[in-house]
């Protein structure tokens, strides 16, 4: 498979294009790349990989690359800008042409990287499903719903087939910042917890869901949306167990009342209105809310294998935070 890769320097995208050249494929991969490439994968020279520098929100400046390309991954995305309206810009019009540059060049499959935070909150109990209503309930939510939105339309992609993937949470042995955060604010024993044990959450090995793009390049229906997630959610308190066992540390959470956690989701919108995004607001906000889904489509259509439980990967992400800090600190 000859393949293109957006966001290719991100975390999901890093995983991705590691896979796809494990597996032989040749790979283009696009992202607003600095000086030095972030992993060893990258910074090859195999003949299967070729690095170019790209913007999603111009992708016409990277179409002849598009050209030959089996498939379009696009794990390009925004989480916490400064901006809000970056969010709106990155998240919401740039897939849209992304998907015009697909047709033009005559690639037949774009597999775009949505969130299951489209989804919002639960309500009654029920998990979602991929025919649940959309009720985003930040900024980035509702840009995410929004890019959704815009590549569903009828009328976009009658010559390039649209697979949508809304995954869970991530996580991994190499985690993003906010992951690495998270971590270190249980070590220090500085982790919030709403109520008696917190809300439940889906949560999803970042291994499974680059598994789900490739079936999804292969198996996945037209205009398909799928949702990825680890088999059990796992309260706020479990969460911080789980990361607290590898570090050996007690878990002393800072009780708050879910009133807190409601002023910061509105703060946060509020901020986002005036184009300024609130990054921890943002997140605190999401922690007083229950995001439980079923991932039973991607494993009857896409023959999607799941993890029962994500507490092992947790435990085994929080100690390679523990042991990567031990030796900067070494």
């Amino acid at each position: 498979m000859n393949a293109l890769v957006t966001g290719a320097g991100g975390w999901l995208g890093r995983c991705l294009v590691g896979k796809l050249i494990a597996k032989g494929h040749t790979v283009i991969c696009i992202d607003l790349w600095p000086a030095q490439h972030p992993t060893p994968v990258l910074r090859s020279r195999k003949k299967n990989i070729r690095i170019v520098k790209g913007d999603i929100r111009r992708p016409e400046r990277f179409i002849k690359e598009m050209r030959g390309c089996d498939a379009v991954f696009n794990c390009a995305g925004s989480q916490h800008p400064g901006w809000t309206s970056e969010l709106y810009e990155i998240n919401s019009l740039a897939p849209e042409r992304v998907l015009r540059c697909c047709q033009k060049a005559g690639v037949p499959r774009l597999i775009h990287v949505s969130s299951s935070t489209v989804y919002g909150s639960n309500h009654g109990g029920s998990p979602f499903t991929e025919e649940s209503p959309l009720r985003p309930l930040t900024h980035y939510a509702r840009s995410k719903a929004k890019g959704d939105n815009l590549l569903l339309a009828p009328e976009k992609s009658p010559s390039t087939d649209v697979v949508i993937i809304r995954p869970a949470v991530f996580y991994s042995t190499q985690p993003s910042p906010n992951m690495v955060s998270l971590v270190n604010m249980v070590r220090a024993r500085k982790a919030v917890l709403f109520g008696k044990r917190g809300f439940l959450r889906t949560y999803v090995d970042i291994r499974k869901v680059v598994d789900v793009l490739l079936l999804a390049q292969r198996k996945g229906e037209r205009n398909g949306i799928y949702l990825v997630g680890d088999e059990q959610p796992l309260d706020t308190l479990s969460l911080y167990e789980a990361l607290a066992e590898p570090m050996g540390v007690s878990i002393r959470p800072i009780r708050m009342p879910v009133v807190v956690s409601r002023l910061c989701e509105k703060s946060a919108l509020l901020g986002g209105y005036l184009n300024v995004h609130l990054k921890y607001p943002n997140i605190v906000g999401e922690f007083g809310r229950d995001h439980v889904f079923s991932s039973e489509k991607a494993k009857r259509q896409l023959s999607y294998r799941p993890k029962g439980s994500s507490e092992e990967g947790l435990r085994t992400m929080a100690g390679a935070v523990a042991e990567a800090r031990a030796g900067a600190s070494g």
